[in-house]
């Protein structure tokens, strides 16, 4: 099913020709992605300190497990283990990048709003340099772009079967990495402020929700507690004491996003306030 005004308001084009276009300009923006991606990984994938961690070459242990699964599963099979984080690499940026434009493709419902924001994401450094690194942050982004799609489809359709699949994912993006949590927070919300169902349905729909996500992730706390010694690694705990200079360093690493930190902060404030402001005209 498509989404896109601009393809309900063509006459003369037909629904498969509608789906063959927008796929092509996936296709098309997938391939900028991977083209970049090939560039920056040139000279071999970036290996961090953290990469060393979930390669298994570094005494101090890795904490959340997907990606260190992933990226050691090439070499059970006698792959170097370089070479499959490039495979991830590869396999992510494509697939975030299509995730990313059906996506914004559904949401704007125009194609040319939709073909801007894809650019933006996967042009923008930040995008670029993650994908092209052997860490946890595509794979983190792949299950979070699939949460959001299955719980689209579950709003589609009515079928509990896209809610628990979408709890599913979500449960392995935080797996993967540790703040997968709040995207299930804000999903929850939004299934409790959704006004299509009963009360009970919607107080339903997030027990469920929370039920599967968390059940994956105790699971796994539980039985790597028990069986390494090590699960998470950190203690659990709300630090609600920030001060002047925390929110601060926290607004500093916010507009860097949009400038880098070479710009004086007060042109920062500016833009980043522009942006809030056209954001919630928007």
């Amino acid at each position: 099913m498509m989404y896109c005004e601009d393809i309900a308001k063509t006459d003369n084009q037909s629904a498969g020709e509608a789906d063959r276009r927008h796929w092509i300009v996936g296709i098309l923006l997938t391939l900028l992605s991977v083209v970049l991606f090939v560039i920056n990984t040139r000279l071999g994938i970036g290996i961090f300190p953290d990469s060393t961690r979930y390669m298994g070459i570094n005494e101090l242990p890795y904490d959340a497990p997907v990606y260190a699964w992933l990226v050691r599963l090439p070499a059970l099979v006698g792959i170097d283990i370089t070479v499959g984080a490039e495979a991830l690499g590869l396999f992510f940026v494509s697939a975030n990048t299509v995730l990313i434009w059906h996506l914004l493709a559904r949401a704007t419902g125009k194609y040319r709003y939709a073909i801007v924001g894809t650019a933006l994401i996967v042009l923008a450094p930040q995008f670029v340099a993650l994908h092209a690194s052997a860490m946890s942050e595509p794979p983190f982004l792949f299950f979070l772009l699939l949460s959001l799609l299955t719980i689209l489809r579950y709003l589609d359709t009515d079928r509990r079967a896209w809610l628990v699949a979408s709890a599913a994912v979500l449960g392995i993006a935080a797996l993967t990495r540790f703040a997968g949590p709040a995207l299930g927070a804000a999903i929850a919300l939004s299934l409790l402020l959704n006004p299509r169902y009963d009360r009970s349905r919607r107080i339903a729909d997030v027990i469920v929700y929370g039920l599967v996500s968390a059940c994956i992730f105790v699971s796994w706390m539980a039985i790597s507690q028990i069986s390494n010694g090590h699960s998470i690694g950190r203690k659990l705990a709300f630090y609600g004491n920030m001060g002047p200079t925390e929110w601060l360093r926290s607004l500093g690493s916010l507009m860097a996003w949009l400038l880098p930190d070479q710009v004086p902060n007060s042109v920062r404030s500016i833009v980043f306030a522009l942006f809030v402001i056209a954001a919630f005209g928007l």
